[in-house]
């Protein structure tokens, strides 16, 4: 639905209300923090409505006006400013905006475009360029009628995990900004493995199967708003779930935040907290408050450092604990030559991949992995490496056209990994081909799967 001029008048722009995504990992306090926001008058919050879809409906509603737009079969950089906002000619002609509409769109700015807006007639075909803002603002509106708002925006948690998510947003909303709410992870993983327990005794419906894939979601989602940060510094800020149960912290942070949105500060504290959530295991526990001690200094850190200094830490194996693997790179520290990303597994048209995890403070003396191979367009066999803190296996495996065939492998050496030191486990997959095989293509693609592994004592 966008276009290159829409982009541009879309990045110069400052009408509207601002876009916000307030998000953070589950469990870390977004509904919370929602409710917070919308305690503004001039803030509206949808709860897990989603910008995604947002933005699909106005893209329906601008359908017609896109198919105008080529039925004209010219480059749209040709076609003048009349043409674009009126593809089906139903105008009257106006002589204050007549030279500004005859001008192509490349020479069209932001001020042409307030001048054009104010002046002309009724469209019978509304444009995005002129009605997008009102579209969206529209449709907030609609949900909180007695506000003006300002500020609006969607929250939805665990979003920033997915690759690319916020900058294809950001390519549809310019000024897009996040707020993101983090909370100890010794918090969330106890409230993520509550919901966990209460899902196996058929009460809930949640996705998490293991504490591994409890950190793993909220260190990975830590990782990616602190990459966003790195990259658009002025598009995100961070809150800290305990500040907002402070009533001498709270004033500050809702300043903090009421200046990040460029609003007054009228927010009211509702701010309540959670009951803690015990550990149904033991052992679940031990590892969390070994990789998670609290941090001496945490009131002095600013919030982004703080969580920093939380996501570096690692969440530690124990010898013959299974590990379950829930994406096939959580955790992973290198990707070279890997393309797309699945669920179940990751793909490559290289001739070698090799996708990489930490086996972090385990005193173990070996792994076992349950791997699955799969190669699509082809049934040859694959040479499959794996390198467990430089000890080195090679295995030509079966592939198959899905992932049903499980290989267990397992690997031993003399000298164990001391608890607290990283140990490096990698696979290297590599494409086997003829000599009058033409490079692999896309139809061809590998893909490799670690389910499962185990530390062994």
């Amino acid at each position: 639905m966008t276009n290159d001029f829409f982009q541009k008048f879309q990045k110069n722009a400052a009408r509207g209300p601002a876009h916000l995504l307030v998000t953070g990992c589950g469990r870390s306090g977004t509904t919370a923090l929602t409710s917070l926001l919308n305690s503004h008058p001039r803030i509206g919050i949808l709860a897990e409505f989603g910008w995604a879809r947002i933005l699909e409906t106005t893209d329906v509603f601008f359908k017609a006006h896109e198919e105008a737009i080529g039925r004209l079969k010219r480059p749209l950089k040709q076609l003048t400013l009349r043409e674009y906002i009126d593809p089906l000619d139903t105008m009257d002609d106006d002589e204050l905006v007549d030279a500004h509409l005859a001008l192509p769109l490349a020479e069209i700015t932001e001020e042409i475009m307030d001048e054009v807006a104010v002046r002309l007639p009724e469209l019978t075909m509304p444009c995005p360029a002129l009605h997008f803002d009102r579209v969206v603002t529209g449709f907030f509106s609609a949900v909180f009628p007695d506000k003006v708002l300002s500020v609006i925006g969607d929250k939805t948690p665990d979003l920033l995990k997915w690759e690319d998510h916020f900058a294809n947003l950001r390519t549809r909303l310019p000024r897009l900004k996040v707020l993101y709410i983090f909370r100890d992870p010794m918090e969330v993983l106890a409230s993520s493995l509550k919901r966990r327990d209460d899902t196996l005794a058929g009460e809930d419906q949640w996705h998490v199967t293991s504490i591994e894939h409890a950190y793993g979601d909220w260190r990975n989602d830590a990782l990616m708003a602190l990459e966003i940060a790195k990259e658009h510094p002025d598009a995100i800020h961070f809150v800290y779930y305990d500040d907002l149960l402070d009533d001498t912290a709270f004033a500050k942070v809702s300043a903090g935040i009421a200046s990040f949105l460029g609003v007054q500060n009228s927010f009211v504290n509702n701010f309540s907290a959670r009951p803690q959530r015990p550990f149904s295991d033991p052992e679940e526990q031990a590892l969390v408050e070994y990789a998670f001690p609290k941090i001496a200094a945490a009131h002095d850190l600013p919030r982004q450092e703080l969580l920093a200094t939380m996501a570096v830490r690692q969440l530690p194996l124990k010898t013959d604990r299974v590990v379950e693997m829930a994406l096939l790179d959580s955790g992973a520290i290198d990707l070279p030559g890997f393309g797309d990303r699945e669920e179940t597994g990751r793909w490559t048209i290289e001739p070698t991949a090799t996708v990489g995890w930490r086996v972090y403070g385990a005193p173990c003396f070996g792994v076992r992995l349950e791997i699955s191979p799969r190669r699509i367009g082809s049934e040859k066999p694959t040479e499959l490496t794996i390198d467990f803190c430089g000890i080195k296996t090679t295995r030509l495996l079966p592939q198959s056209q899905d992932w049903s065939k499980i290989y267990d492998i397992e690997l031993r050496f003399d000298q164990g990994i001391p608890v607290g030191e990283a140990a490096h486990l990698r696979l290297e997959i590599g494409n086997s081909k003829t000599a009058d095989e033409e490079p692999v293509a896309d139809e061809r693609r590998l893909g490799v799967r670690l389910i499962r592994f185990t530390p062994l004592g």
